[in-house]
This record gives structure tokens, C-alpha cells and sequence, in this order.
């Protein structure tokens, strides 16, 4: 009887790790999966930032050139005295 339980036991442990194993290897390709995924949809992310980013500066140095042409033009004024 003894016997018995202890190959049951055995056949078990055995059937146990091979669930572990194919759970790893299908966790592991998953995961793998995930991460290619993921690096794609950062490198979009980024893409598109740099884009929105490069875009704003734009305005902004746009902004900036016009503050400057103006103040350039009422320093002439108050020179030419008027």
C-alpha cells in the first residue's frame, strides 16, 4: 500500500513540473510578446512627442521673434524720440 501512495506521489511531483515547466515556457513567450509590443508602442510614443515638442518650439520661437521685432521697433521710436 505504501508502494502505491509513494508512485502516486511520484507520478504527481512528476506531472506537477511538467504543468510548471509548459507554464513558464508559455509565460516566458507571452512576456516576450508583451515586451516587443511594448518597445514598439514607446518608440510611437516618443516619435510623436518629439513631433508635438518640435512643433510647439516652433510656435513659441515664432512668438518670441515677433515679441523681439516689436520691442526692436519701439526702441527705434523712443530713439527717434517719438
Amino acid at each position: 500500500m505504501r508502494g502505491e501512495f509513494s508512485a502516486i506521489r511520484r507520478e504527481i511531483k512528476g506531472e506537477i513540473e511538467d504543468t510548471k515547466r509548459t507554464l513558464r515556457e508559455e509565460m516566458r513567450g507571452g512576456f516576450a510578446a508583451l515586451r516587443s509590443e511594448l518597445k514598439v508602442e514607446i518608440e510611437d510614443t516618443k516619435r510623436i512627442l518629439r513631433e508635438e515638442i518640435a512643433i510647439k518650439i516652433d510656435d513659441v520661437m515664432a512668438q518670441a521673434r515677433t515679441l523681439h521685432e516689436d520691442l526692436v521697433g519701439r526702441l527705434e521710436m523712443v530713439r527717434e524720440g517719438g
